[in-house]
């Protein structure tokens, strides 16, 4: 199933237009090579068609680390949105104990800490 979604996330990011359009105009220099005779010209030829495939395989390369990085994003709010539910929790817990058992407040309060200092930990990590 990943296989799949990798292919089909390669093709998506190969037909971007900032991608494919530098692909393809490399390309059709490339085959300008085969119209000439003179060996000068062609490895000219060659050179200026390498500048455009690398700058958009460098394009291609940056649309993906970037959609890597929403979805390490998108991960790491997600963790961080979970705690805080639990924290929510917690304090909902400690409102209703407070009135029942005075002495565990301070166990559930140690533990709302904990809670905190882990979206800490989420928010803040690289």
């Amino acid at each position: 199933m990943s296989y799949i979604n990798g292919c089909k996330n390669f093709l998506k990011i190969l037909l971007t237009p900032k991608v494919i359009v530098l692909i393809l105009i490399g390309t059709a220099v490339m085959f300008l090579t085969f119209l000439t005779q003179d060996n000068a010209l062609e490895l000219g030829i060659s050179g200026i068609a390498s500048v455009f495939i690398g700058i958009g395989v460098n394009n291609f390369t940056a649309i993906e680390t970037e959609k890597k990085e929403e979805l390490r994003l998108k991960l790491k709010l997600q963790n961080t949105i979970n705690t805080l539910i639990q924290l929510q929790k917690k304090v909902i817990k400690i409102e209703s104990i407070a009135h029942e058992r005075p002495e565990n407040i301070m166990i559930e309060l140690q533990e709302t800490k904990d809670y905190v200092a882990l979206c800490i930990h989420y928010l803040d990590e690289k």
